[in-house]
C-alpha cells in the first residue's frame, strides 16, 4: 500500500469534489492512485472501471492492494455478468458489446472511470456512443471521472464527446457539434465533407477548460 505524494493528495481531493472531472496529470504521476484514494475518501464501493486491455490486470491489482477489503470484478468477456456491489474493471473492447452493456445498463453504479479517456475522443465510435451518449452508460453513474495524460492527441474536436457529455453548461453555446466545430476547430464545409479537424479560438477553448 502506497501513501500519497502531496501533489497526488491534490488530485484526489480535486476528484472527490466533484461528480464530474478530468483529472490529465502527466503521464508516470500516479493518477490511478489518486483515483483509489479518491474511492476512499468519498466512501465509493462499487463502480465501472474502463480501460484499455493493456492496463486491465494492473487496475485489479493497484486496487487491491490500496483496499484489500475491496469487491473486485475483472470483466474478462461481453459475456461477463459484472457484479453490482463490485468495482468491475473492463477494457474499452468490450464494455460496448451484448449482453455486457445490457448488464451493466440495468444497475446504478457509484462511480464511472475512464482511463485513458482519449478513448472516446470519436464521437461516431461505437465505445464513445456507448459511454457518452445521450443514453451512455455515463447516465447510470453518480460520478464520473476521466483520466488521461493525453487529453487532446491531435486537435480539438477529441475533446467534444467529453466536454458535451459532462460540461454541457461549461460549452454554453457551444454545445451543440457545429456549434463546436465552427468556434474551436475552424469547422468548414469541404469537398468531401464537414472537416473539424483545425483550431481555432484556442485561447477562449483554454478559459472553457480552466
Amino acid at each position: 500500500m502506497i501513501t500519497l505524494l502531496p501533489f497526488q493528495e491534490i488530485g484526489r481531493d480535486f476528484l472527490v469534489l466533484r461528480p464530474n472531472a478530468i483529472l490529465a496529470d502527466d503521464m508516470g504521476s500516479g493518477k490511478t492512485y489518486q483515483v483509489i484514494e479518491a474511492f476512499k475518501k468519498a466512501g465509493i464501493s462499487n463502480g465501472i472501471i474502463v480501460c484499455p486491455l493493456s492496463i486491465r490486470r494492473s487496475w485489479v491489482k493497484r486496487i487491491r492492494e490500496q483496499m484489500p477489503q475491496a469487491f473486485i470484478k475483472e470483466i474478462l468477456s461481453a459475456k461477463t455478468t459484472p457484479e453490482p456491489s463490485a468495482f468491475n474493471v473492463v477494457n474499452y473492447d468490450i464494455v460496448w458489446k451484448e449482453p455486457l452493456i445490457k448488464h451493466f445498463m440495468s444497475c446504478t453504479w457509484q462511480v464511472l472511470v475512464c482511463d485513458e479517456s482519449h478513448f472516446l475522443k470519436n464521437i461516431e465510435a461505437k465505445r464513445t456512443k456507448i459511454i457518452l451518449g445521450k443514453k451512455g452508460l455515463h447516465n447510470k453513474c453518480d460520478r464520473r471521472w476521466m483520466v488521461t495524460g493525453t487529453p487532446v492527441l491531435n486537435r480539438p474536436v477529441e475533446l467534444y464527446p467529453v466536454l458535451r457529455s459532462l460540461f454541457p453548461t461549461f460549452l454554453g453555446k457551444y454545445v451543440g457539434f457545429y456549434d463546436f466545430a465552427f468556434k474551436f476547430c475552424s469547422g468548414f464545409n469541404g469537398p468531401f465533407g464537414f472537416d473539424a479537424t483545425g483550431a481555432s479560438n484556442l485561447p477562449a477553448l483554454a478559459a472553457i477548460l480552466s
